[in-house]
């Protein structure tokens, strides 16, 4: 997938998922007995793979810009010009990622409270 794809997929997953949080702000918690729950629940574990994958995929392609640039101090213009878009592109995945993370958070503690959506996701708060 390239760059543009990335981007594009994790604004598109964001959304998706900020759409939820508003919906349940809006209406509340589906009750745990309904196919709405059990649809939401569905998700959540796909969006936390998704996540992880991209978030592989961003920490392999800096380790990649780093690989293939190494020293900055000796490469020509084009060269560093190269590097710096690159690690620009890695930057912006990141905090696509960071982004994310956060709206998967946030739907957790809509849905159950924080207390549960840092055990959730395996983080304490």
């Amino acid at each position: 997938m390239n760059h543009e794809a990335k981007v594009i997929a994790l604004r598109r997953m964001i959304q998706a998922v900020q759409s939820e949080i508003y919906s349940i702000r809006g209406k509340g918690a589906p009750s745990p007995n309904s196919n709405a729950h059990d649809q939401l629940m569905a998700k959540l574990p796909r969006w936390q793979t998704q996540l992880k994958g991209f978030q592989a995929s961003v920490k392999s392609q800096a380790g990649l810009v780093q690989r293939r640039f190494g020293n900055s101090r000796k490469l020509s213009y084009p060269e560093r010009q190269s590097m710096q878009s690159h690690t620009a592109n890695v930057a912006g995945l990141r905090a696509l990622t960071v982004q994310l993370a956060q709206a998967i958070m946030e739907l957790i503690d809509a849905m159950n409270g924080p207390e549960v959506a840092g055990k959730v996701v395996g983080r304490r708060r």
